[in-house]
Formats: structure tokens, C-alpha cells, sequence
């Protein structure tokens, strides 16, 4: 089996956290059908895999299917800019 570079499938498919909700969602899906790993860890690796080639994809929520159609033909605001921190002189502490 070749090694699943998982940095990688991340940013593929939108962060850690959707990912690892992927991956969750597909081995209670696996384990609902009945399939029994002969070892721990071949659950995951047989959602990874399926993951990695396409097979499963995560359903956007109803909320955020919402945000899309709401903010679509939005125009792309600028990001203004921050504010340095003065460097000011830490406070005592009063006893």
C-alpha cells in the first residue's frame, strides 16, 4: 500500500478538521456495514485510502450550503490593515 502523505490530502481536501470528519464519518459508515478489519488500524487506513482516491466526499451542511448561495456575488472585500503594538512598559502589580 502506498504511503498517504496525510499534510497533503489535508490541503486537498480543506484542513485537518474536514479530513478527520471525513475519515470519522466513513469508518462508522464501515463499521455499520459490518466491515471488520482483521487488524485496528485497517479501518482507517481503508477510509484514508478511500478518501484519498475520490470515493468519499463530505455533504455540506444546510448552513453552510446557506452561507454559499448568501455570499456568492458578494464582492471580495479588502482585509484592512492591523495595527502595530506599542511597546509599552509591562504593569506592576500592586500589593
Amino acid at each position: 500500500m502506498d504511503q498517504i502523505d496525510l499534510h497533503k490530502l489535508a490541503m486537498k481536501q480543506g484542513g485537518r478538521f474536514r479530513l478527520s470528519s471525513m475519515v470519522y464519518k466513513r469508518m462508522q459508515q464501515l463499521n455499520q456495514e459490518g466491515a471488520r478489519p482483521p487488524s485496528n488500524g485497517a479501518l482507517i487506513r481503508s477510509a484514508l485510502r478511500e478518501v484519498n482516491e475520490g470515493e468519499v466526499t463530505l455533504a455540506a451542511s444546510a448552513t453552510e450550503a446557506a452561507a454559499q448561495a448568501l455570499f456568492k456575488d458578494a464582492p471580495e472585500q479588502p482585509v484592512p490593515p492591523t495595527r502595530k503594538k506599542s511597546a509599552r512598559k509591562p504593569r506592576r502589580s500592586v500589593k
